[in-house]
């Protein structure tokens, strides 16, 4: 099956993407401890081999409040690129970037060998598919202005008596959206600026690669995080490798059409071509 895009494709010499995740939830594998050596052998052989074990926490409303999961992290030997697995999930994500073709083709062909051998193509259901842009607006020169990269609603409000144009504040949007005739999504716009030191949403920090752009401690930054996902039941299939992949164009075709309408300024994106 042949998928394309049906957005457009700008490519930026001054490109401000700092982290792209996909995520794909699934009913629970209890087993998932067991296959991990073999996927381990398979992910080693084929761009990730540091490996290690992270314990994450799960917040719950009952009965004890928290649960620790484990999760197994597989890194490129260039620390740029994880793939993070738990018996619920598999995260890919990465902060070197080029295509979005080419960064899903990585992670189906991962999806597809974990679900192979798992069976849980066969016997598995997939209840979530997600993706992320996180885009770092930064200044260019010491005139450049961090406003001028966005349209005035994600500018916050300004005042007389402020001294400087720096500001600091967050701004989140929550819509529905419809990729397409036979699902129906939710889009999640975040920006935020001010927090010093920070290059990425608190919430990504403990996974993300080391590899990446990080920030000035005192810099002038805003964050872009544009987080699209549909929410729901896909029962086992042959093909559900494809199903995904069709929904994660749909997600993507979304998010950048979002990004350049309703988000990015002419002006921004004049400045990064």
């Amino acid at each position: 099956m042949s998928i394309k895009r049906n957005c457009p494709y700008n490519p930026l010499s001054k490109q401000p993407l700092a982290l792209v995740l996909a995520q794909v939830r699934f009913s629970p594998i209890l087993a998932i401890e067991g296959y991990i050596p073999t996927i381990q052998d398979h992910l080693r052989k084929n761009g990730y081999p540091v490996y290690s074990i992270q314990q994450n926490f799960i917040f719950d409303v009952v009965p004890m409040g928290q649960t620790i999961i484990n999760q197994w992290r597989f890194e490129s030997a260039s620390h740029d690129t994880i793939v993070l697995i738990d018996k619920e999930q598999i995260l890919f994500q990465t902060s070197l970037y080029t295509r979005f073709e080419d960064f899903l083709g990585k992670f189906i062909d991962i999806l597809k060998y974990i679900f192979y051998f798992t069976e849980h193509d066969k016997f598995g259901i997939v209840v979530r598919i997600g993706l992320r842009y996180v885009d770092q607006i930064r200044k260019q020169s010491e005139i450049d202005d961090i406003d001028s990269y966005l349209l005035p609603k994600f500018q916050s409000v300004g005042c007389s008596e402020y001294i400087d144009n720096r500001k600091q504040y967050s701004i989140v949007t929550v819509g529905s959206t419809k990729p397409a005739n036979d699902f129906e999504g939710q889009l999640v716009i975040r920006v935020f600026r001010g927090e010093k030191g920070v290059d990425l949403p608190s919430d990504l920090l403990s996974s993300a690669p080391a590899k990446r752009n990080t920030v000035n401690p005192d810099e002038d930054i805003a964050i872009v995080d544009m987080d699209h996902y549909w929410i729901g039941s896909l029962e086992p299939d042959i093909n559900i490798t494809e199903i995904i992949e069709e929904r994660f164009y749909k997600l993507h075709d979304t998010i950048i059409n979002g990004f350049y309408n309703s988000v990015i300024s002419k002006e921004g994106l004049k400045k990064w071509k």
